[in-house]
């Protein structure tokens, strides 16, 4: 994923309640990004943006991504991340 584009990820959600949507059981790997200078790796497994309500990550299996497997940005609420394996 991400191959034409940095700061996002496999799985982006942004900015709203998500009334408990699940993300769960996926295999996300081999994540990159880049900028429009090729130099920027800013690529996440799965990335729960500004104000990210109401989601629940659960067994997801998670590697070889180039910034961070989960990130949280500010102001996430009622985030349920649990039993993942990250590598």
């Amino acid at each position: 994923s991400s191959l034409i584009n940095d700061d996002c990820a496999a799985i982006y959600l942004c900015c709203n309640s998500f009334g408990y949507t699940r993300i769960h059981h996926n295999w996300i790997h081999d994540g990159q990004s880049r900028d429009e200078n090729f130099t920027r790796n800013k690529t996440v497994g799965v990335y729960l943006d500004n104000s990210s309500m109401q989601v629940i990550v659960d067994h997801n299996v998670i590697w070889n991504i180039e910034r961070a497997c989960i990130q949280i940005n500010w102001a996430g609420t009622d985030l349920l991340i649990y039993n993942n394996t990250l590598w």
